[in-house]
């Protein structure tokens, strides 16, 4: 399967041809935990800890990311931005994660977006579940590659 569209160093507005749509999670799949920007999780440990909780108690799995618990040395993000596309990368390309759910939303994710393997999550479509500053990840991902994404809940 070819991706429509694999270059995201152009800065021109391109065209998708087509819409990834990802296969739907069902209980007993594994959901990919990542912090594409807050670094709030590391701050709430039991909030998170309830929020993968509920997530057990629907019937899925949960895989953590490296930086879904960290802090950057900022303080506002979870990671460098290289660190958290890096993870969003290892989640769509590991076939034993079935869709990705961020920890919150923030006001960081916009640096990452440089970062991601478009051809990887192309060729691995995966449902990525988040709201507030992950609609902005889901809308690049949408944009350039056609990923259809679920605006909905975050950890």
């Amino acid at each position: 399967m070819t991706p429509p569209i694999l270059d995201n160093s152009s800065h021109q507005t391109p065209r998708v041809s087509r819409r990834l749509v990802p296969h739907v999670v069902q209980p007993g799949s594994t959901l990919g935990i990542v912090a594409p920007s807050s670094a709030v999780a590391a701050a709430c440990p039991r909030l998170f800890q309830r929020g993968i909780d509920a997530i057990h108690q629907l019937g899925y799995r949960t895989r953590l990311g490296k930086t879904a618990r960290t802090q950057s040395q900022l303080g506002y993000s979870s990671a460098s931005p290289q660190e958290r596309a890096d993870d969003i990368n290892e989640m769509f390309e590991d076939p034993q994660i079935d869709a990705l759910i961020t920890t919150i939303g923030g006001y960081a994710v916009n640096h990452v977006l440089d970062f991601l393997d478009l051809r990887l999550i192309a060729s691995k479509p995966k449902f990525l579940f988040g709201y507030s500053d992950t609609t902005l990840l889901q809308a690049a991902l949408w944009h350039s590659i056609g990923l259809t994404g679920v605006a909905g809940p975050a950890l």
